[in-house]
């Protein structure tokens, strides 16, 4: 699905947040992080779910899931 996502994306808009959820299903800490802080620089409308997304729950403790929190303005 992250490959399909990456060749859509070479034709159309994907936001950044579509592979974050994928990358975060798969527990890829890195890659999460990776995407997540594309999406922060696009200022997806979708960060505003950040705490709300069930697949970035294993990701909230941690100090990188804490720092983007306060960069997008969400409570910790």
């Amino acid at each position: 699905m992250i490959e399909l996502l990456k060749r859509k994306s070479q034709a159309e808009y994907v936001s950044p947040y579509e592979i974050v959820v994928e990358y975060a299903l798969l527990e890829d800490r890195d890659h999460t992080f990776e995407w997540l802080e594309k999406a922060y620089r696009e200022r997806s409308g979708r960060m505003e779910y950040l705490k709300l997304e069930d697949c970035l729950e294993p990701f909230h403790s941690g100090s990188r899931y804490q720092d983007l929190l306060k960069r997008v303005g969400l409570p910790l």
